[in-house]
């Protein structure tokens, strides 16, 4: 063995190593939810700024997603269209994000029931909310749609009273609050599922982890 057998096994050894650039997750705005025409008279905006709220948090708490505040803005809108999302991305309105996520309750719907039990007095009150959200995920770099996909929430209340009677008084917020932190989880594990591939910045290609194919070396003893 001499100095240059050294020389290339370290060589050798070194051309092995792969190198990985740390990734960081997506930077994502959430837009303020819109809503259509057809539940406009069922949802307040209250109801929404309560929706996005818990949105916002389920994604926090994923760690899968950097959260960036957009600036603030007009409450949303019936009907609002993507193109408006656009224009706003646009006009810097979400200043760091590499997406936003756009969303529109297509479908808000209580019920209140009241179903006697079999073989008793008592008759359950149920109170239950239904809500549907389209969202979409918009690039900042490109305005392009990156990915659509639909979202349901559900909550409810019950109460149990007997034949002697009684004022049912069956709570709203309560129902409003499951439904909201439900439809929050939902979206949050359907953009892990769709977005969580992809490191910060909206050129997914160019933030990949960068990685050296290992090399093979040739050793000739002489």
């Amino acid at each position: 063995m001499n100095a240059k057998w050294f020389i290339r096994a370290g060589l050798a050894l070194f051309a092995t190593v792969s190198f990985a650039a740390p990734s960081s997750p997506p930077r994502l705005a959430v837009a303020e939810l819109a809503y259509g025409q057809h539940v406009s008279g069922t949802i307040d905006r209250a109801d929404l700024r309560k929706l996005a709220a818990d949105i916002r948090s389920g994604l926090q708490k994923s760690g899968s997603f950097q959260l960036v505040q957009g600036k603030s803005s007009a409450e949303a809108r019936k009907n609002e269209r993507l193109s408006d999302v656009i224009g706003r991305i646009k006009s810097g309105m979400y200043p760091g994000a590499d997406y936003v996520l756009f969303g529109e309750i297509s479908s808000y719907e209580f019920r209140q029931e009241a179903n006697p039990i079999k073989s008793t007095d008592t008759v359950s009150h149920t109170l239950s909310l239904d809500l549907v959200g389209e969202f979409t995920v918009v690039s900042t770099k490109n305005y392009a749609v990156k990915t659509r996909f639909s979202a349901t929430g559900e909550g409810q209340d019950v109460k149990l009273v007997t034949s002697q009677g009684g004022r049912v008084v069956l709570n709203r917020n309560k129902v409003i609050s499951e439904a909201s932190r439900s439809l929050g989880e939902e979206v949050t594990k359907q953009l892990e599922e769709q977005l969580g591939g992809f490191s910060g910045g909206a050129d997914d290609s160019a933030n990949r982890p960068l990685v050296e194919t290992p090399r093979e070396e040739v050793i000739i003893f002489k």
